[in-house]
């Protein structure tokens, strides 16, 4: 995102077994989730997402296969996984 209000880590968004929740990362400027400024959040299918002038409409109904992302159980996880080396595959 090319926004000098967008910071380079700005959010995390969670899914889980109970959902998917939005999760601010400190960032200088917030977010919004359906005009409303929050830290933390459940997304409900079609939630929109403000994050500096961008704004992104949640979808709960995917049909994208997930299965080779990574989880992360939490934000301090995404944390250290951000401050780690780099994982090159052999």
């Amino acid at each position: 995102m090319h926004d000098p209000s967008v910071s380079k880590f700005h959010a995390l968004i969670i899914r889980s077994e109970n959902g998917t929740s939005i999760v601010d990362l400190g960032s200088e400027n917030g977010m919004y989730i359906n005009a409303e400024f929050t830290v933390d959040t459940q997304l409900r299918h079609l939630d929109v997402i403000s994050v500096g002038s961008y704004r992104i409409k949640f979808s709960a109904q995917s049909d994208r296969n997930f299965d080779d992302t990574i989880a992360l159980e939490s934000v301090d996880e995404f944390r250290r996984a951000l401050s780690s080396e780099p994982c090159i595959p052999a």
